[in-house]
């Protein structure tokens, strides 16, 4: 079982044990998740109707800006990635999250096949947790104690997307929380909660 560091010396520790790549990699596999939503059908296209991840379809405008900020923020980290390459050596040629082998089969497209898993499996308790999270002002503390609490209900890779699939039920809720923020919850929570498993497992 995957450990969880709730003080905050542990979460320094496990922050400086982070390989940068990692980072970077976590960061592009959060934004290309949450990148999904925009690339499904949308609400004009299906008429009324609820997708197999549980979440009804967005307006076309809606999607259009979720996936013209995703740009942004792609963009943005790669030239961060750049600029950094002197001191962490890390280029994103030689990333299998960055540049898959097969770009048929991208890190994303696998877990967006997970999550759909576990949207059916786990329904009840993520509607819940986000009616939770939506109930209060927006904070990762809140954010990371449903992200928990639903995870406790699963095991390996799946407790990792459940904090993908909560976050892009928040990016598509009638609220629509802003996707800078949940990236960074996002990003947070995998590197504080999965990272020693995800790493485990060989990275992304």
């Amino acid at each position: 079982m995957v450990a969880t560091f709730d003080n905050h010396q542990n979460n320094v520790k496990m922050a400086t044990a982070i390989p940068e790549g990692f980072h970077y990699e976590t960061r592009y596999v959060v934004l290309n998740y949450l990148g999904l939503v925009s690339q499904e059908k949308t609400l004009e296209q299906t008429g009324e109707g609820m997708h197999s991840t549980g979440r009804p379809p967005l307006q076309s405008n809606v999607a259009e800006k979720i996936k013209m900020e995703i740009q942004e923020e792609l963009k943005l980290l790669h030239d961060e990635i750049n600029k950094a390459f002197a001191s962490t050596g890390f280029e994103c040629h030689t990333s299998p999250v960055f540049s898959p082998a097969n770009p048929e089969s991208s890190i994303e497209d696998c877990l967006a096949q997970l999550g759909e898993k576990v949207v059916r499996e786990l329904a009840v308790q993520l509607q819940a947790a986000l009616q939770n999270i939506l109930n209060k002002p927006l904070e990762y503390k809140v954010y990371k104690e449903q992200a928990n609490q639903v995870a406790s209900h699963t095991s390996g890779w799946n407790k990792v997307l459940i904090s993908l699939v909560l976050l892009q039920q928040l990016l598509t809720s009638h609220s629509q929380q802003p996707l800078k923020e949940l990236v960074e919850f996002g990003v947070k929570y995998i590197e504080e909660t999965e990272a020693d498993y995800i790493i485990q497992q060989g990275g992304w």
